[in-house]
């Protein structure tokens, strides 16, 4: 699997797929985990299919994936935070394909898309402090990260943790 070759917004039934690739990419454990992998910090899953269907449903919200060969290899939910805002949130790559800069393109795609399609100026991002690494790659990405901006998650649903 190479380059992305295809972009589109998640449909009505791509929940299950999504929250797959999410908890993969954020919670893995196994030989294949990437990174990304909060699994020693957090425990359970990150998001199910419920949550997602709910988030997907919002008039000021949009999931882009990004497809390599067919195959979901990413993805990112934009939301509408206002007139020249966009959160970016639950951005995900495969375990198995992080590190080729499959990352890099699915944040480009979704601030040009934001700045196309919803007139953004900025977009913003919530990095757990506790992962460095992250925060440091966010920052060669070209974000500015502030300390305060930089904050820990809080549990807000008792289905996940």
């Amino acid at each position: 699997m190479g380059a992305i070759s295809e972009w589109r917004f998640a449909g009505a039934g791509e929940a299950a797929v999504l929250a797959k690739l999410v908890n993969d990419a954020y919670r893995a454990t196994g030989p294949v985990k990437g990174w990304t992998s909060e699994a020693h910090l957090l425990g359970r899953q990150r998001i199910d299919a419920d949550m997602l269907r709910a988030i997907r449903a919002r008039d000021d919200s949009r999931i882009l994936q990004a497809y390599s060969a067919g195959t979901l290899c990413g993805c990112i939910h934009l939301e509408k935070a206002s007139s020249t805002r966009v959160d970016l949130w639950l951005f995900a790559i495969c375990p198995g394909l992080q590190g080729r800069g499959l990352g890099r393109s699915v944040i480009e795609h979704a601030e040009r898309w934001a700045v196309t399609d919803w007139g953004t100026q900025h977009a913003e991002i919530t990095v757990i402090d506790l992962r460095q690494d992250l925060v440091a790659w966010y920052r060669r990405m070209g974000c500015q990260l502030p300390r305060h901006k930089c904050r820990s998650l809080e549990v807000k649903t008792k289905r996940l943790g």
